[in-house]
């Protein structure tokens, strides 16, 4: 039996990973193919799971105020999802790192002393890069964050590394990029800032963008992550190398590129509600981050193919 820990999962990526988790029925893991037997819900408010064929056990906790040991004891899989993004982070440090860097050392902890050596699945970030880059970033790429984000996201990822050295948890990192398509209404994070260029005309809403319409970043859908993030669950022990960091590859493009396929998708009417108003914050914030997101490794995970797929994803969700 598989039996699994999600925090921040009543959030935007830890909903669709439960509904993925929902159409997979069963991991691959050291003992081979298992059911998913139990899956523990973790986050400050009430997750809503959709029907599943497993049990479904649902915590209201703060991360931050709470003994972690025995959840994770019981966990065969963990996949920690909770997180203070990007401009949160950078507006009250200490709090970002309290959730950022000291939650993943105590999940980290209460994983060695269990004894069990559970796999931990922990979605970094294109933030733990930033600077002056190469046109092309892969896993072979220094780190170099330039946010108070990112670099908690590259102090975790060498303690997967380490803790997994030494046989206390089975880490595994995923650098994400930007992820759309988040439903409701804009919130200020980078990733919604991005997503409201897509999501608001679908939705009927006018869109003023912070955005530099030519600045290119790497998107990637919330379904194709939710799969890689399982795939990272499943995947081999003996595969990884010094570095337990994968990059989950991200399609370069542009705000008005995404303007361009919601207009041949949607029509003329949706693409009119957009307008551009660059906010320099926000631009320096997308600017230290790579534009051309990619992976070197041997089976690497998959992408979105192309923007219009991106575009459609949306449409499919938001209709």
């Amino acid at each position: 039996m598989a039996r699994i820990l999600i925090t921040g999962a009543a959030g935007f990526l830890g909903r669709t990973v439960v509904e993925a988790l929902v159409r997979h029925g069963e991991l691959d893991g050291p003992a081979g193919y298992e059911p998913v037997t139990t899956v523990t819900l973790v986050d400050r408010v009430p997750s809503s799971p959709p029907d599943t064929p497993f049990e479904v056990r649902v915590t209201v906790a703060s991360l931050t105020d709470t003994d972690l040991a025995p959840l994770v004891a019981e966990a065969d899989v963990i996949i920690h999802l909770a997180a203070s993004l990007t401009i949160a982070s950078e507006r009250d440090v200490p709090a970002g790192y309290d959730l950022n860097l000291q939650v993943p050392i105590r999940i980290l902890e209460a994983a060695r002393l269990s004894g069990r050596n559970p796999r931990v699945i922990f979605p970094s970030s294109i933030a733990v890069f930033g600077g002056t880059l190469p046109d092309r970033v892969s896993e072979a790429t220094v780190t170099t964050p330039q946010t108070s984000y990112g670099t908690a996201k590259a102090m975790v990822e060498l303690m997967l590394s380490d803790y997994a050295r030494h046989g206390y948890a089975d880490g595994r990192a995923i650098r994400i990029p930007i992820v759309v398509t988040r439903p409701g209404l804009p919130h200020p994070v980078v990733s919604d800032i991005v997503s409201e260029v897509i999501r608001g005309p679908i939705v009927g809403r006018k869109v003023v963008s912070p955005l530099d319409p030519d600045m290119p970043f790497p998107l990637v859908t919330v379904e194709r992550v939710a799969q890689n993030i399982i795939a990272l669950a499943e995947r081999p022990t003996a595969s990884f190398g010094a570095s337990r960091a994968l990059h989950q590859p991200g399609l370069k493009t542009t705000p008005r590129e995404m303007v361009d396929s919601l207009r041949r998708i949607v029509g003329e009417k949706a693409a009119s509600r957009v307008s551009f108003q660059p906010d320099l914050a926000v631009t320096r914030v997308v600017a230290s981050w790579p534009s051309d997101f990619t992976s070197d490794v041997d089976q690497p995970l998959a992408g979105d193919e192309d923007v219009d797929g991106i575009v459609h994803a949306a449409v499919a969700r938001f209709s």
